[in-house]
């Protein structure tokens, strides 16, 4: 990791920063934090570029129009842009991170998802980080530039643990970006409260799918020294949905890996992945792959 300066700010390259959502990863080579910035001219590389510009406006010349980006904005860029440049109406904060895209034969084995994330939801930002356009994404609550200046503190400070805590804020900068780019076509919530409430519902879902097999809302909201109201509240916010309906998703997931990768039979798996009914989890398995687990395995064999 190298730290230089420049007149307009500080720049950091070779981050070795690698975020892992399922199938692909994002690999953050550079991070630029400018206070004074003055003007932006795009190169054309191979890199993708997400933009947030913090205070002041900009107009943006891009593929010969022009464009209006107001205050905490994000911008992205795809690599291998056409030429544009952009012209500051006056001063304002900049931060740049120029990253890349790993794609990764998808693997089925929960114990390798590093980020407690659907499929659903890592193709959704591998959907919105690759598409061969420029984005322009609001960030009306200002909790992506809360996120930013936490990670510039980190990287300045570089305490104890500081490229673990870079590694999570930058997953919770992507999620979040990506959420605002959605919004108005998936029922995600657009608004929370503060990056420490993000951060509990994390955990709060990474301990779900650590521990799936016996396990209760109430000991969750025990453990956590908070409401059970408050637990449901935090796992709305991070998969809109309830912990009921959270629990039962991953404790699928969990017996669909049994069925394809183990010889236990579907009575043994269902008791496994924590139901003690078996014609539960017949039906929940039915109400979430709209097939029951014999045919799950039957099919997945034959192919």
């Amino acid at each position: 990791m190298y730290r230089y300066e420049i007149p307009s700010g500080i720049g950091y390259y070779n981050l070795e920063i690698l975020l892992n959502f399922n199938d692909f990863d994002v690999e953050i080579f550079y991070f630029l934090f400018e206070p004074h910035c003055h003007s932006f001219r795009g190169n054309l590389d191979d890199f993708h570029h997400l933009i947030y510009y913090n205070d002041g406006k900009i107009n943006l010349t891009y593929e010969g129009k022009n464009h209006y980006i107001s205050p905490n904005s994000f911008l992205y860029f795809p690599p291998r842009h056409k030429h544009n440049e952009a012209t500051l109406e006056e001063n304002l904060t900049k931060y740049h991170i120029q990253f890349s895209i790993l794609q990764k034969k998808r693997k089925r084995k929960m114990v390798e998802k590093r980020l407690p994330m659907s499929q659903f939801e890592s193709d959704e930002i591998f959907k919105s980080i690759t598409q061969n356009k420029m984005h322009v994404v609001q960030d009306p609550h200002h909790f992506s530039r809360n996120l930013l200046e936490k990670i510039f503190e980190e990287l300045e400070s570089k305490k104890f643990g500081y490229l673990y805590k870079i590694n999570l804020l930058f997953s919770e900068l992507f999620v979040n970006y990506v959420r605002e780019l959605n919004m108005d076509s998936y029922e995600y919530t657009p608004q929370i409260s503060s990056p420490t409430s993000n951060s509990i519902s994390f955990i709060i879902s990474g301990y779900i799918s650590e521990s799936y097999k016996n396990i209760s809302l109430n000991q969750i909201a025990r453990t956590y020294n908070m409401s059970e109201r408050t637990v449901q509240r935090h796992i709305k916010s991070l998969h809109n949905t309830t912990f009921k309906k959270r629990l039962n998703w991953v404790r699928i997931e969990a017996a669909k890996d049994l069925l394809l990768d183990s010889t236990l039979s579907i009575i043994e798996i269902s008791k496994e992945v924590g139901y003690k009914s078996n014609s539960y989890f017949d039906e929940i398995f039915k109400e979430l792959e709209h097939i029951t687990p014999k045919e799950f395995r039957k099919l997945h064999q034959s192919t």
